[in-house]
């Protein structure tokens, strides 16, 4: 996926407080939906197991990174 605008003061965010940040785009669309919601929608109903365990991974692969670990 190319780089994109997650939110206009995002960047801001990380530099205010002294931090690094990072801005992650992963889908939990179940892959049986023909055209899922996007997360705007009334109708935006996420298979949140699959994302839910993708994102703590990848989180924690960050942080140990980040750590050293």
């Amino acid at each position: 996926m190319p780089p994109m605008m997650g939110s206009e003061d995002f960047g801001s965010l990380g530099d205010a407080i002294g931090v690094p940040n990072v801005f992650w785009m992963f889908g939990g669309a179940d892959p049986q939906d023909p055209a899922p919601a996007g997360n705007h929608s009334p109708f935006f109903l996420p298979e949140y197991r699959g994302a839910l365990d993708s994102g703590v991974r990848a989180a924690l692969a960050g942080i140990r990174h980040y750590l050293g670990a």
